[in-house]
């Protein structure tokens, strides 16, 4: 994926986000509230 389709990828999820189309989990020991999408798999 080049530049731009990355760009585009992340705010279209993040819109999903905002709209509440995405579930979202907290992840633990960070120092700011951090979440991310419950269903991709995430590397720690």
């Amino acid at each position: 994926m080049g530049f731009y389709e990355d760009i585009e990828k992340s705010l279209l999820e993040a819109i999903e986000m905002e709209n509440g189309n995405l579930p979202l989990i907290q992840k633990e020991n960070m120092p700011a509230p951090t979440y991310t999408v419950a269903t991709t798999k995430q590397k720690d």
